[in-house]
């Protein structure tokens, strides 16, 4: 009896201690595009969140969620060296091996920020990452998605051949 209370414990215990270090250590996908978008496709954001959220509090959620399971993340990552030059993307995965460029679909309706999000995947494009490694994340509501200004907008990027994954909000 106490042979298997014994063995039941350590049983029990490697059980418990697997699952804990598999919690501690979940950086355990490698960083590819397809996984990226797997864990982008489990991250739920509320609605009432989201709308009172600015890009960037919407940005540290995304990379915390990513966190869990990619690493290095770095938020308004400057891959362009210079102390001067202000550009940097979003989110950055693995020190410059994909980057996460994060907006709103709500702002996106403003011709101005159309503009800037195209100017933004041009400089990125040319300057550090590929269509392989470059994903334009949007966030919105279901209504969003039926916004003229968000489907030109996205046919545009389409044609820049740019990855561009829509998050829902919940």
């Amino acid at each position: 009896m106490w042979i298997e209370l014994i063995i039941l414990l350590a049983v029990t215990s490697l059980t418990f201690g697997g699952l804990s270090l598999l919690r501690r250590d979940k950086k355990a996908l490698p960083l590819t595009m397809e996984n990226v978008l797997y864990v982008l496709r489990s991250t739920g954001i509320h609605a009432t969140w989201a709308e009172k959220a600015t890009e960037q509090a919407i940005e540290q959620y995304i990379a915390q969620k990513l966190a869990r399971y990619f690493s290095p993340v770095h938020t308004q990552y400057k891959f362009v060296p210079g102390k001067y030059r202000r550009e940097r993307i979003d989110i950055d995965l693995g020190e410059g091996k994909i980057g996460i460029e994060v907006k709103l679909a709500k702002l996106l309706k403003k011709s101005n920020e159309r503009n800037r999000l195209l100017g933004q995947i041009d400089f990125y494009l040319q300057t550090h990452y590929t269509i392989n490694t470059l994903l334009v994340v949007i966030v919105g509501q279901a209504h969003d998605w039926e916004n003229k200004y968000l489907k030109e907008a996205l046919s545009l990027l389409k044609r820049k051949r740019c990855k561009v994954f829509l998050l829902k909000t919940l």
